[in-house]
């Protein structure tokens, strides 16, 4: 008895969408997201499992494309969604694909979708708003995705920790105000003139300036001075009202 032909076509569908994972697969039953490491990832992983490394090839080269940054977007608060199409739990058609489909959204195109983001696969290369497509002084705001040192305060906007690049009032504050100032006691926890680390990761990149209520940025009592005006403690012996040039 000779099977169907349909279902010869289906079987080998089904070999080829699994010959697309590599050979190494977890077989064990899935659990919360780990059904996805079947293919790529690591199902040891506390956190993030699905994404790489390892790609869908077992690989973890940082170096291809197909692993690249992941973990360094990840462990800084960039969710998966943010990047690219992430399939629903238990769907098998992206299988098929050469690779995910990029779609950049949220913080990687600024506030009201104000910057251009675009992906070079070619290249390896993205520019988005957090990488510095429109703001100004950004140093690499095309950089590397398989670039193995990650970006300095300087990638993606004007350096605030040098005299030749440091925008309004920064320098003043951080070098010559005594005693010096951190960037924190303006900007909240976690923001520092070398790096920016949790909790700031996300209010850091959503297009936005973060300033503690303390500063009194904008603040309507300052209005005659214009909307770049802060009505802050440290000021008010001097001037109620300093202007941020």
């Amino acid at each position: 008895m000779h099977a169907s032909p349909f279902i010869r076509i289906a079987v080998v569908t089904v070999a080829v969408a699994m010959a697309a994972c590599g050979t190494t697969r977890d077989t064990s039953p899935p659990a919360t997201d780990t059904g996805c490491t079947s293919c790529h990832g690591d199902a040891a992983r506390t956190a993030d499992q699905a994404a790489p490394p390892r790609d869908a090839h077992g690989q973890t080269n940082t170096a291809l494309v197909t692993v690249g940054a992941h973990q360094g977007h990840l462990s800084s608060g960039v969710a998966c969604a943010t990047c690219h199409v992430v399939p629903p739990d238990g769907d098998l058609t992206h299988i098929g694909g050469p690779y995910a489909t990029v779609a950049f959204s949220g913080s990687l195109v600024g506030a009201n979708n104000t910057a251009v983001a675009a992906w070079n696969r070619d290249l390896a290369t993205c520019t988005n708003y957090c990488h510095g497509a429109s703001l100004p002084g950004a140093a690499r705001p095309a950089p590397l995705w398989t670039q193995a040192t990650p970006l300095g305060c300087g990638g993606c906007h004007a350096d605030q920790r040098t005299k030749a690049t440091a925008t309004g009032l920064h320098e003043l504050h951080l070098r010559f105000v005594t005693p010096n100032q951190v960037c924190s006691n303006c900007h909240g926890a976690g923001y520092t003139d070398a790096a920016v680390a949790a909790p700031a990761t996300a209010t850091h990149r959503d297009g936005q300036v973060t300033t503690l209520s303390l500063v009194g940025w904008q603040d309507p009592r300052c209005v005659a001075e214009g909307p770049r005006a802060c009505f802050a403690s440290c000021h008010q012996a001097v001037v109620a009202c300093k202007i941020w040039p």
